[in-house]
């Protein structure tokens, strides 16, 4: 879905009105309760290995998606490989959507 553009100038209540409805369609449509890429991002903020590995398998499969979200890899106990916590770079890509998700589902929320 595209964002909407003011073609011409505002003149009434309503028109603004209609602007701020299409603008909250728009924004309503990136939430992760609509949006796939978006429910990932929110889900994979902070998350065990294993639990990564059974919800979002496409992670480890796409080298793309794993670039894109820009995840890294901590490992708790380093006998053991399976066990890693994995997060979003901070400042990275999925990291800034991640906060600004949470923004618009806290407003649509409040």
């Amino acid at each position: 879905m595209e964002i909407p553009k003011v073609e011409r100038g505002i003149s009434s209540v309503d028109d603004f009105k209609n602007a701020l409805q299409d603008l909250e369609k728009s924004v309503i449509s990136i939430l992760p309760m609509y949006n796939y890429y978006s429910y990932v991002i929110m889900t994979t903020r902070h998350v065990l290995g294993p639990m990564l590995m059974s919800a979002h398998k496409e992670l480890f499969e796409n080298v793309l998606l794993q670039k894109f979200l820009d995840i890294r890899r901590m490992e708790i106990v380093p006998s053991d490989k399976r066990i890693a916590i994995y997060f979003h770079n901070k400042n990275g890509i999925a990291d800034i959507l991640f906060k600004l998700l949470w923004y618009f589902s806290f407003l649509r929320n409040k």
